[in-house]
């Protein structure tokens, strides 16, 4: 949802509506898809193809960029093509970065360029150091980030590049004013421009002007500023849909910040509202979610209070869209990043194999040569053919233990990724989502507290209050679980009371029960030992005792007891809550990912569905079991069986 002034509307419209000439003209973008999907030979054309879709499409769509370069990658592999190999390990690295993923990247981008060196590319050596240089940048290491860009503007001049060597002082120019570097970073970046305006490249040329703009409102020259951001506008719109969304996103952003130095009010809300529609319309969730931080501050300062607690609510609404599309694409890249490891094995396993056809023809020719020298001495050929027998069989048990270790290889490599992608799932985003939230609070105190009343500052603090409450008992929900999964060996389980530790989880839940008049009825058996990892079991005891107090009405009772049952323990907890449908129950125990939002509780509580996955993790990794019965509108009951300790 957005909100733009009524005034400001038809302004809108009107500029939307006014044509240009490139939309007269097929998409750069298009006519690339198009001649891929014409051009359907596997051969080394089609992986330049791709590759070049790959990269185009790191800015325009990151999980189609995903996409190309993993199909260019895997028919590379399929006809040897190494070049076309190095390129799409570079473009899936340079991917990889720019989603912040800086491990993988920067592993795919040597492996690019250990190919590259392979083969003599000096220029496919220069690519990755560009993107090295990229890496090291978002990394906010800038010193870093100028080193690789230099040496990729020295192979550049010596191959006689102009364009590549042009973007690499493009980058250069960046950098330079990222460190405060005004008078080379202007240097740089007029020869970058100088060289773009001959080859026709107004992609890069529109981020130039972009440079020249920042440059000149560092040094408070805000006129000549407004007039470079004004240029790069003027290219953007000649581009089109072919522009560099981010670059112009960037420049609306930088013009509201001028006309709000100058005090024009209208212009800069017009800014802010453009630089609104340009990331709505192109799904660019970061950039819409600073715009909106932006919108908020300016309602703050010119006190239009009810249009800033309306934006901020649109600003809430954007960060829980922003938290589901992570989710949703994390787990698309660590497929991608699974799939790329695969097709890495499976290069490596045939490279191995080639090399083996090579030893084994070598083999055969020397056998061949033996054979016809001894043709005479029959007893030589005997002898022979004796050895080439036990020769064939060693190399033929060798080749199979060769096999055996890159299929246990593999299988270590799979697990690895499997656990990475949990890690990243919860880690990255199930915590750094509602962190995310409370800086954007605070960033929003920082700048507007003094305009906030007594009560807008109490519903403020509260909802602060709130995330903060739930982030850290979801932080201490991971750093359980992290703990548990770094250590994959099974530690030795203590023996104790399992009614010792449901008296810790209950004295901790007594003022939760109490705020919510709820009645615990407990029937806990004496003496029942159990051999189990007691924080993890006071960790699943307490997740289901406050789900059940979660959803279950105020005035409500919860039941709690444990009973023997085999060799086994069970702590058996039962409420008359909001109950659980059997479409919910069967995906309950499944990883966060598969789920959607946790559902509200009977006072709004909130959830992120980690808890029960969890549950079940450390229940199967203590020898026991978890097992739900529920009736929706009726209650749930929820059973841990846990082993019973054994006399030692």
């Amino acid at each position: 949802m957005r909100f733009i002034r009524p005034a400001k509307v038809f302004l809108f419209v009107v500029l939307l509506s006014m044509p240009t000439a490139v939309f007269s003209q097929a998409s750069t973008m298009d006519r690339l898809k198009a001649e891929n999907e014409a051009y359907t030979a596997l051969d080394s054309v089609k992986v330049d193809m791709l590759n070049r879709l790959a990269l185009e499409n790191q800015f325009v769509s990151i999980l189609e960029a995903f996409s190309y370069g993993r199909e260019a990658l895997e028919l590379s592999v399929e006809i040897g093509y190494v070049n076309g190999e190095a390129y799409a390990y570079r473009n899936l690295g340079s991917s990889y970065a720019i989603r912040q993923d800086f491990v993988t990247a920067v592993q795919l981008l040597e492996k690019a360029q250990a190919l590259f060196e392979t083969i003599g590319s000096q220029r496919g050596v220069a690519d990755c150091y560009i993107s090295m240089g990229h890496v090291y940048r978002w990394q906010l290491d800038y010193f870093k980030a100028i080193e690789y860009q230099k040496k990729a503007a020295d192979i550049y001049a010596k191959l006689d590049m102009p364009e590549r060597y042009g973007v690499t002082l493009h980058n250069l120019g960046e950098n330079y004013l990222l460190i405060g570097d005004l008078k080379t970073a202007q240097q740089v970046t007029q020869q970058a421009t100088k060289i773009f305006k001959t080859v026709d490249n107004k992609q890069v040329l529109t981020s130039c002007y972009k440079v020249f703009g920042q440059i000149a409102f560092e040094r408070k020259d805000f006129k000549g500023a407004e007039e470079y951001f004004n240029e790069a506008l003027a290219i953007s719109d000649e581009l089109g849909k072919d522009s560099q969304k981010e670059a112009t996103f960037d420049v609306y952003l930088m013009l509201a910040k001028i006309y709000h130095q100058q005090g024009q009010r209208s212009e800069e809300e017009l800014m802010l509202n453009k630089a609104l529609l340009l990331a709505g319309d192109n799904v660019l969730l970061s950039q819409e979610r600073q715009a909106y931080t932006q919108l908020v501050n300016h309602y703050f300062f010119y006190k239009e209070y009810e249009l800033a607690h309306k934006t901020f609510d649109a600003f809430s609404l954007i960060n829980e869209k922003i938290y589901e599309q992570q989710k949703i694409e994390m787990a698309n890249m660590m497929e991608q990043v699974l799939q790329t490891i695969k097709v890495a094995n499976e290069n490596e396993l045939l490279r191995q194999e080639r090399q083996l056809q090579e030893e084994r023809i070598t083999l055969q020719q020397y056998q061949i040569y033996f054979f016809v020298f001894s043709i005479a001495l029959l007893g030589t050929v005997a002898i022979l053919l004796v050895r080439s027998g036990r020769l064939r069989k060693k190399y033929t048990e060798e080749l199979a233990a060769t096999n055996e270790l890159i299929e246990e290889k593999s299988k270590k490599l799979e697990e690895l990724v499997r656990v990475k992608d949990k890690f990243f799932s919860i880690i990255s985003h199930d915590l750094r989502s509602p962190i995310s939230t409370l800086a954007q609070f605070v960033v929003m105190l920082k700048t507007s507290y003094k305009n906030f009343s007594d009560q807008e500052m109490e519903d403020v603090l509260g909802k602060f209050d709130s995330q903060l409450t739930s982030t850290l008992s979801l932080a201490d929900d991971i750093i359980l679980w992290a703990k548990a999964e770094i250590n994959q060996a099974p530690g030795i389980n203590d023996a104790f009371e399992v009614n010792k530790a449901i008296e810790a989880v209950v004295k901790v839940a007594a003022e939760q029960l109490r705020m919510k008049g709820i009645v615990l009825q407990a029937e806990i058996g004496n003496h029942l030992m159990v051999s189990a990892n007691r924080d993890q079991l006071e960790f699943c005891i307490r997740n289901i005792l406050s789900n059940s107090i979660k959803f279950t009405p105020t005035g409500g009772h919860i039941g709690i007891g444990t009973f023997s049952e085999g060799n086994m323990v069970a702590v058996k907890i039962e409420d008359n809550g909001t109950g659980i449908s059997l479409e919910k129950q069967s995906i309950l125990f499944q990883s966060p990912l598969k789920q959607s939002e946790g559902e509200l509780g009977t006072d709004g509580e909130k959830g992120k569905g980690l808890g029960l996955y969890l549950v079940n993790d450390f229940m199967k990794k203590n020898g026991g079991r978890v097992e739900v019965s529920s009736e929706e509108g009726k209650g749930s009951v929820f059973t841990l069986y846990i082993p019973v300790a054994t006399a030692s």
